[in-house]
């Protein structure tokens, strides 16, 4: 026998093992990289020169200010056109007034007020709303001489006072103690010119007049050099710098008059985190950020200069106004080489409309509704599953504006939904993204941060704030329906059908209150789709549908039993209500520049109480028996929503063209076009909600997210900056009203209570009223429609009957039951004709085809139609994984859990091997 040491035996069995190691290793690398992965952070600018994937000519000047605003500045003669930053807690502005006066809101306020801070001119002040931090350029050494001056916590340093003069409201800063100051350890301070932020808050980036550029974290306040680049000034040609920085802190860009285009790439870790005295005047520093080298040739001839540089959310793109020595300017975006973004062709977003809410019917081939997997299930916390009710249809018109358009492509995917059965704007909205739990904070007992994570990777609906997936997905197309839920329309309306008396909203004491919740969405809109169009990267063609009537407003109309017990006042109301809030919505998308589609009568002759077949569900029992649901009430069903899509390819909307190719702006290059003339102002009232009373400021707002019951106190609770500091509001619930006391706010404006609800209140809906003042002071008052129940739950509607043994709740049960399917016909959402009867007894039905005639464009054709009747056939519903991939297709998806699994079942295949093949060797030896 040959004899072989301990050290050969290793070595050879190393040999063998780590080949196989690296397979391993490798063959896990793979399965865990998703299949759409894209990793914006460490791309580069500079290792091959930046691709240039769009410039085309301009049509306007861009200004300094990005948003634009008509608004009343108290203690001032007229309306101020006030650029404004930020959006709803707290929001700075200037407007011109032979100098720039700067001014403030909070919350709710709907003036804006002078704020006195220690900077002058448009390019002096800019403030952070993502991280409320102020930096301004201050003349603190000498009246040539800008330092740099950071101001954490902005909100906290304002007092309000009264003018002594105008007695108008407004708010002094307190300077004291800067958090930062660009200076050496001498207390020298650098003079800065331009400066920039990103979108984040988080990096800021400036020049060093004639000494180098600067890139600070504004969370440590560290500093780094990143270039020597320099301009001389005082000799002619002075630079007015203006700079971008992405929101990684990754690539800078510097461009403004005489400044050329300079873009920085800090992927390599470049820069000098030194000491400021080195940073001496026309002195290269050691490791300098390189620079990206672009043909200026490809995007314009004869290129001077780049102004308005900014990056795009993932920075790995880069739009600028380009100018030239000799030929009009250009609109410019380059991309860094060798990026492919994430991107869809089609996004659907928005509430309980687009979803497709509604759609009651049973696949007779399933069992189970045409809900989308994610999207109609109950809570079960062993399985770590959330209760999910966006309710999006596969038979909702998304799906038929997608197929119209031949989007029919799930991998890659081409389009998807994440519309929300009760989202309002503040679920589409960017504002406090990172600590939203859902929608109605359905994960707030559960991972959020897996949950979210998910559903941005699966497309999964209220999870996330909607805009975080036009973040990531940058679709060329956006629809919308929103507004509804910020009004509370469909409490309201369920309030009025569940109430024995006309209810107050169709009558003069409630009527003007929803008049003034409906004129106060235009500015919530309006800052909605701007916002939107700003996630897309400023490219998003955005398409707002209105409402459809669902309701006949006629008095004379013939209405069904399944409208509950809505009297003709309150038929009118609806009716009135619905037109009003489609004309704000209509004003907001012209001042900010999307595109209008008008649906409102898009149901006609097959609304509730019209005489055709109904195209919208009538009321649903409270408990929803018969497995419907309270929120599929007052719906457009599965032809309700072929017919708004129908709607949506009419002459007047986009004229049978596509989406995607329909030109929003044919005056312009760009795909939002604002109306400056579209004010709140211009909206026209209608007859109906005209009054020359003043209307209160009136804010419809979920206040408390649990049902009330008769002797329980109930939770109310109003966010930071909603009501005046330290100030007492009145809380009561009406239609008669009964007082729940007086309570006190917090130093923030904010209100977090207890209220008890008295036994003596009726059984039934109610609204919530709350009423004070704004932050800054202003009468507001906040209201909800709430159910109350009585204190037996097995008796909710406390009219001494159980339940079971009632047809329907709080209102009267007809007793009938035509179609057959086991509900009282007067809560029965839809009462369908009786096609057959199967084995057990129950009825069957069948969907009308005929109505998805003329839908849109030729490919429409019967067979998709009959697809339609298919729910998308999804995975079942697992316990939580960390599941990877874009798609919601079972065949495409493999969660976190499979793949463990296979790299385990991998390794141990392999380890075995290795074990075989070592006793072979031993036995040999």
């Amino acid at each position: 026998m040959k004899y072989i040491n301990k050290s050969d035996k290793l070595r050879n069995t190393l040999r063998i093992i780590a080949p196989i190691v690296m397979l391993v290793t490798i063959l896990q690398a793979l399965f865990l990289l998703p299949p759409w992965r894209t990793n914006a952070t460490g791309i580069s600018w500079t290792t091959a020169s930046p691709k240039v994937l769009s410039t085309s000519p301009a049509s306007s000047t861009p200004g300094f200010c990005p948003i634009q605003t008509s608004t009343v500045v108290a203690g001032q003669l007229g309306r101020k056109d006030v650029c404004i930053t930020g959006k709803n807690n707290v929001r700075f502005g200037m407007y011109y007034q032979g100098s720039f006066p700067k001014v403030v809101s909070f919350g709710y306020d709907e003036q804006m007020y002078r704020v006195y801070v220690p900077c002058d001119g448009p390019y002096d002040c800019l403030y952070l709303p993502q991280t409320d931090m102020l930096v301004t350029k201050q003349n603190l050494v000498s009246a040539r001489s800008s330092s740099l001056v950071v101001y954490k916590n902005f909100s906290k340093r304002l007092t309000r006072t009264i003018n002594s003069t105008t007695f108008a409201t407004e708010y002094t800063f307190d300077s004291t103690n800067p958090d930062y100051i660009l200076k050496n350890s001498a207390g020298d301070q650098w003079d800065v010119g331009g400066i920039g932020a990103s979108d984040n808050g988080k990096w800021l980036t400036f020049e060093i007049r004639e000494r180098a550029m600067g890139l600070l974290n504004t969370e440590t306040f560290e500093l780094k050099i990143i270039s020597n680049q320099w301009f001389r000034y005082g000799v002619g040609h002075d630079v007015m710098s203006e700079l971008a920085v992405s929101d990684d802190g990754g690539a800078v860009a510097i461009g403004g008059l005489n400044a050329y285009l300079s873009i920085y790439d800090m992927s390599g870790g470049c820069g000098d985190y030194t000491l400021t005295e080195r940073i001496q005047p026309m002195t290269p520093i050691a490791n300098s950020c390189p620079i990206a080298s672009f043909d200026s040739a490809l995007f314009i001839d004869n290129f001077r200069d780049g102004y308005r540089p900014s990056f795009s959310s993932n920075g790995a793109e880069l739009s600028f106004y380009a100018t030239s020595y000799t030929v009009p300017a250009r609109n410019v975006v380059l991309r860094v080489a060798g990026y492919t973004p994430l991107t869809l062709d089609y996004l659907a977003l928005g509430d309980s409309y687009s979803s497709g809410e509604g759609d009651t019917y049973i696949n007779p081939d399933t069992n189970r509704k045409y809900y989308r997997n994610y999207t109609d299930n109950e809570e079960d916390k062993s399985r770590n599953i959330p209760r999910e009710k966006c309710h999006i249809s596969t038979r909702s018109y998304p799906y038929l504006l997608a197929h119209g358009m031949g989007l029919v492509l799930d991998n890659p995917k081409q389009w998807d939904t994440v519309a929300c059965s009760g989202a309002t704007a503040w679920d589409a909205k960017d504002q406090a993204s990172n600590d939203y739990k859902g929608q109605g904070d359905r994960l707030k007992d559960f991972n959020h941060t897996t949950l979210k994570v998910q559903a941005l990777n699966e497309l999964i609906p209220g999870r996330q704030k909607q805009v975080e997936f036009v973040k990531k997905y940058k679709p060329k197309v956006i629809t919308l329906t929103m507004g509804g839920n910020d009004v509370g329309f469909g409490g309201k309306v369920r309030e009025c059908a569940f109430s024995l008396n006309t209810c107050d909203y169709a009558t003069n004491r409630s009527g003007p209150q929803l008049a003034s919740e409906i004129q106060n969405q235009y500015k919530n809109l309006k800052l909605l789709y701007e916002e939107l169009y700003k996630a897309s990267d400023s490219k998003a063609k955005i398409y707002i549908l209105g409402y459809p009537q669902f309701i006949n407003g006629d008095a004379s109309a013939s209405c069904g039993p399944n409208i509950a017990i809505l009297d003709a006042g309150e038929r009118k109301m609806i009716y009135e209500g619905v037109g009003y809030l489609n004309r704000v919505i209509k004003k907001a998308t012209e001042a900010a520049g999307v595109k209008y589609i008008d649906v409102e009568n898009s149901l006609d002759g097959h609304k509730i109480c019209d005489n055709g077949d109904k195209y919208v569900t009538g009321v649903v029992n409270l408990l929803g028996w018969g497995g419907n649901e309270l929120q599929e009430s007052f719906h457009p069903n599965a032809n309700g929503n072929a017919a708004m899509a129908s709607g949506v390819w009419g002459e007047d909307n986009v004229n049978g063209e596509s989406l995607v190719d329909y030109d929003i702006c044919p005056d312009s290059d760009e795909n939002a076009c604002p109306n400056s003339s579209a004010t709140k102002d211009s909206i026209v009232v209608p007859s109906y909600f005209d009054t020359s009373d003043p209307l209160v400021n009136s804010q419809y707002k979920e206040m408390t997210l649990n049902g009330a019951i008769k002797g329980v106190f109930l939770n109310v609770t109003l966010g930071s900056y909603s009501l005046a500091p330290n100030s007492t509001v009145q809380l009561t619930l009406h239609s008669e009203p009964v007082n729940l006391g007086s309570y006190m706010t917090d130093a923030n404006g904010q209100l977090d209570i207890s209220a008890l609800i008295p036994t003596s209140v009726p059984a039934g809906y109610h609204t919530l009223i709350l009423t004070g003042s704004t932050y800054s002071g202003e009468p507001i008052q906040f209201e909800q429609v709430i159910l109350v129940q009585g204190s037996d739950s097995s008796d909710v509607d406390d009219n001494g009957t159980l339940d079971s043994q009632q047809g329907c709740l709080f209102i009267i049960s007809s007793g009938v039951d035509a179609d057959l399917d086991g509900v009282d016909d007067a809560c029965d959402p839809e009462i369908r004709e009786i096609l057959s009867m199967s084995n057990n007894n129950r009825s069957t039905y069948t969907l009308n085809s005929s109505k998805f005639n003329g839908l849109s464009k030729s490919n429409t054709s019967e067979t998709y139609m009959s697809q339609l009747t298919q729910p998308r056939q999804e995975e079942s519903i697992l316990p939580l994984q960390a599941t990877m991939g874009n798609t919601t297709n079972a065949s495409h998806k493999l969660t976190m859990y499979d793949f463990r699994s296979l790299s385990l079942f991998t390794t141990a295949l392999i380890l075995t091997t290795i074990g075989v093949l070592i006793t072979k060797k031993r036995n040999k030896l």
